[in-house]
């Protein structure tokens, strides 16, 4: 019965050594799990804490482009403004070349007009001036005959005799110049026969000492 017992106690005390191994097991299995569990999340949050600061290094990256971009549109801008006001400038300038373009016949015309009506005029002047002449000096040829001298310089009272004369070009066309003895200008004409450009004929009153550039030969007729 004593050993009954005994055996008895001894089968209760393993009993209660294999429970507290069974607790034991299973609280050392609870904190490992634990353990690894707190480990995967601290991971899984440095992780999102990673990416989240390469995620605000990339906005700062894109926000510098932008920022970029638009000082580089602002200077875009800045050179087609300037661009488009020389091109208006140089539009202006277009308008008028082609306006003068377009006013140069009529312009040509003008000028044909002009000249035809100064032609018209210096004919007139010519043709008064001989009736001036005539009426008032009642221009006659004088005794003596006309002088013709070549082109050259002359001086009234040596190479020419005192007098009044008509003086005509004998050929050709040309400048005649006559100053007084003192220097003062008395004749600047052109001779010629085209009576666009030149007169006929021009009368004058030679003085002793009048000095003569004579750019063409022409005669010398006394006239009253």
């Amino acid at each position: 019965m004593g050993k009954i017992k005994s055996l008895f106690k001894t089968k209760w005390i393993w009993i209660a050594v294999t429970i507290i191994v069974v607790v034991i097991s299973v609280f050392g299995i609870h904190n490992v799990g634990y353990s690894k569990g707190q480990d995967s999340l601290t991971a899984e949050v440095n992780k999102e804490l990673l990416n989240y600061e390469q995620i605000q290094e990339k906005v700062g990256e894109a926000e510098q482009t932008l920022v970029d971009v638009n000082n580089k549109i602002e200077t875009a801008e800045s050179d087609l403004k300037t661009i488009e006001e020389k091109v208006a400038k140089n539009q202006d300038e277009l308008d008028k070349l082609q306006e003068l373009a377009s006013n140069r016949d009529g312009l040509e015309t003008d000028i044909s007009q002009a000249e035809n009506t100064l032609s018209t005029i210096k004919q007139n002047i010519e043709s008064k001036t001989e009736e001036l002449q005539s009426l008032t000096g009642k221009l006659q040829k004088a005794e003596g005959k006309p002088l013709k001298l070549e082109a050259g310089h002359y001086v009234v009272g040596n190479d020419l005799p005192i007098g009044r004369y008509k003086i005509t070009p004998t050929q050709g066309s040309g400048n005649v110049f006559i100053d007084s003895g003192s220097g003062e200008g008395k004749v600047s004409e052109t001779l010629g026969p085209n009576p666009d450009y030149h007169l006929s004929s021009y009368v004058f009153f030679a003085e002793n000492g009048d000095t003569m550039e004579l750019n063409v030969p022409v005669t010398f007729t006394p006239v009253e």
